[in-house]
């Protein structure tokens, strides 16, 4: 198992998976679906474990 962080306004989660997209949904869960100041946009790369959300409109 590789422990993924994930990094959105100011802060962090982490877990353990085998990818990234295994523990995203959770990671959404923790630091964007419960932030009210929240906005649109998409977890970028961040080295080969981590992610960063990204404000903006990256599906139109």
């Amino acid at each position: 198992m590789i422990t993924f962080t994930f990094k959105a306004y100011g802060k962090t989660f982490k877990a353990k998976a085998e990818k990234g997209l295994d523990v995203m949904e959770k990671a959404n869960k923790e630091l964007l679906w419960s932030n009210p100041v929240s906005k649109d946009g998409a977890w970028f790369e961040e080295g080969t474990t981590g992610y960063k959300w990204v404000e903006g409109n990256f599906f139109d």
